[in-house]
């Protein structure tokens, strides 16, 4: 097999190679240019097939970088820029060049980032909050806080985002991926920034429902499945699922506050897996960045990622110099695997990757972390089979090069699989994988890159519910323990050492809203538990449904963040650690508030929920005076059980659902059971 090396225009042979699907060639870039960008530039063309296209990415540029110059030169939009980091939307026909510009070192447009509360208020002890008394002067529900959601599949106007009035509580949307309505600051996407455009757009473009399940956890006001802050102001940025993305999320609802002048906690339930794993990582850098230069007025929460039952990292430490890392792995049934190696110097190391089987080797390549160019192999097997094996050497968010970043999609045959060798000097190394496992991994260190940062609470999820029952009347149930840690939840510690993640929180199963606009395939039927008729839009039907992942816990932690600011808007991220415990501690809302509180006087208010919940004993607790009667119904209506003037609490009957009616001196209040 001859590999022909050359430089050529990325974008013009990757067009040309998806129009023709020449046999196996090798393609050498400059370093500049990493595997994740020259498979995305490939991706794009095999469904644009031109080059009039952008690719948004992260910038690592040099100390005396002239961004004004740059712009004017390539037509490249900046956004947000936080040292010698910047976000920027790149004309392909401009990348190579951009590229080789020397106030550029090196353009990264990272991996896709990936999505990663019935009794979760009652395991956090938030309901204590929302009741106030006897244990607070005060209820806590989120009113005058702001909670800011990037993630992706929102329904506007489902009912948990509805206030008393009908009127969606949320107050301002960018859709990244949006083309029809007002551009944003940003330069793409779109901005509804009233009610009435609001209620118009209803949904955000994307088909998926991630988002308003996630948002419903940490804000929904309806009466079933409420979430943590109930009566908070949400704010969304539907990302266009890319790193830069997430940073140009972050720093807008940064600037939304800011002009608010109201306090926030901001929730990112999606993430990439791998990485340095240290802080280091140009988005989990960027991300400390920016909270930090806004003198971390607002709060974060962020996934820790669903890897941890995957063998998929290798850490280990070397005193010599000599092969570190020996493995082989086998990518899942849609054959790509994304892989990062990176070490703990700067010493150079060779990584070598070959394709071997039963009949030997079928294809091998190697590189240097201190390489200077990125080389990308195509139709690996000398067919045309489109593979496509992308190697490039990686700067963490320093500038310094420690790292090799490769992407493959390959077709294997039978008894087929990937050998990875690292050799190098001492030091400290890992290898990790986007979405198999290598065959001498361990679960350990698999925490999402992005939740790796050194400013934002990392979220990780442990079991608040082992089975539920489904709008068809199967039970849905799982061999997980309630009260352990997830089993998928990510786990610590990072690269350098930090234990990880910060907090756990419910995350499985958690019931949520669901997305009227999903389409079919991501929504399973089978998990959907409660459905209604909307009250106010007529046609209109409701769903609510379970899922689980750290995605589903770090809602919970936002919310809660919520309801700490309501009692002191200048909570910070220090206090906030203190009020959590130890890291891998599970989130106590109530002792949190009661550790905020301690020696500060606040206004008493009227109580209006006067119950608490326990889903251990099924039974409402009554809080306080004036209850004059709890009723329980049968969803069909039948009266189970009628107590007037309850001092004891009411026991709540075995069954799929039941309606619980609080008849006060001044009114009622129906629950859902």
């Amino acid at each position: 097999m001859i590999m022909r090396k050359k430089f050529v225009c990325m974008v013009t042979a990757a067009l040309a190679f998806m129009a023709s699907a020449q046999p196996f060639q090798s393609i050498y870039y400059p370093s500049k240019l990493t595997a994740s960008t020259i498979t995305r530039v490939h991706q794009r063309a095999s469904v644009l097939r031109s080059a009039d296209e952008n690719i948004h990415a992260i910038v690592r540029l040099c100390d005396e970088a002239d961004l004004d110059r740059l712009a004017a030169d390539y037509g490249v939009a900046f956004n947000v820029v936080t040292g010698n980091l910047a976000t920027a939307v790149i004309p392909m026909s401009a990348l190579v060049d951009f590229a080789e510009d020397p106030d550029v070192e090196n353009v990264d447009a990272g991996n896709s980032v990936k999505a990663m509360t019935d009794l979760a208020r009652e395991y956090s002890h938030v309901d204590a909050l929302h009741v106030g008394l006897p244990d607070f002067p005060r209820s806590f529900t989120g009113k005058g806080v702001l909670i800011g959601v990037i993630d992706t599949g929102f329904d506007f106007m489902h009912p948990a985002f509805r206030d008393a009035g009908g009127n969606s509580r949320i107050v301002h949307v960018w859709d990244q991926s949006g083309r029809n309505g007002n551009t944003s600051s940003m330069g793409y996407g779109v901005v509804f920034d009233t009610p009435e455009l609001i209620r118009s757009a209803a949904h955000d473009v994307s088909r998926d429902t991630h988002g308003s399940h996630v948002a419903a956890i940490a804000a929904s006001s309806a009466d079933v499945y409420k979430g943590m802050a109930p009566e908070s102001d949400i704010v969304v940025v539907a990302t266009d699922k890319s790193e830069s993305g997430i940073i140009d999320a972050l720093a807008y609802l940064l600037d939304y506050a800011e002009k608010e002048k109201k306090p926030m906690a901001i929730n990112l339930s999606m993430g990439t897996v791998i990485g340095f794993k240290d802080g280091t990582d140009p988005i989990a850098s960027m991300i400390d960045g920016l909270l930090d230069e806004s003198g971390k007025k607002c709060l974060m929460a962020i996934a820790a990622g669903n890897e941890g039952h995957r063998n998929s990292t290798i850490v280990t430490e070397v005193v010599g110099q000599g092969e570190v890392i020996n493995t082989s792995f086998t990518p899942p049934s849609h054959m790509r695997e994304n892989v990062f190696i990176g070490c703990s110097t700067t010493s150079a190391f060779q990584v070598s990757l070959s394709l071997v089987g039963s009949d030997g080797v079928a294809f091998e390549t190697s590189i240097s972390s201190d390489a200077s160019e990125s080389v990308s192999h195509e139709n690996i097997t000398g067919e045309k089979d489109y593979s496509l094996v992308t190697l490039s050497p990686m700067k963490d968010a320093d500038g310094l090069q420690r790292g090799v970043s490769i992407n493959l999609y390959a077709p294997l045959k039978d008894g087929q699989k990937w050998n990875l060798s690292v050799t190098g000097a001492a030091g400290k190394y890992i290898a990790c994988c986007d979405y198999g496992e290598l065959d001498n991994g361990s679960n350990a260190s698999t925490m999402a890159a992005t939740a790796c940062g050194k400013i934002p609470i990392s979220v990780g999820a442990y079991v608040s519910r082992d089975k539920f029952t489904n709008l068809q009347g199967m039970e849905r149930s799982s061999d997980w323990t309630v009260g352990e840690r997830y089993p998928l939840s990510g786990m610590g510690p990072t690269f350098d050492g930090r234990d990880k993640p910060d907090v756990l929180a419910p995350g499985a199963h958690i019931i949520s809203a669901i997305n009227n606009y999903a389409a079919s395939y991501n929504v399973n039927r089978e998990d959907l538990a409660y459905t209604e008729v909307d009250a106010l839009i007529p046609g209109r039907t409701n769903y609510w449904g379970a899922m689980c992942g750290t995605s589903m816990a770090t809602p919970v932690v936002t919310g809660i963040m919520a309801l700490w600011l309501q009692a002191n808007p200048r909570l910070d991220f220090d206090h906030v650690r203190k009020l959590i415990g130890s890291p891998g501690s599970h989130i106590d809302a109530k002792t949190g508030m009661e550790s905020l509180l301690a020696g500060v006087e606040l206004p008493k208010c009227k109580n209006t929920v006067p119950y608490i919940y326990n889903p251990f004993t099924r039974s409402i607790v009554i809080i306080g005076e004036g209850v004059v009667c709890v009723e329980v119904f049968a969803v069909d209506g039948t009266v189970l059980k009628r107590k007037n003037r309850p001092v004891e609490p009411v026991h709540i009957p075995e069954g799929a659902m039941r309606i619980v009616r609080i008849t006060t001196s001044t009114g009622s209040h129906i629950l859902k059971i």
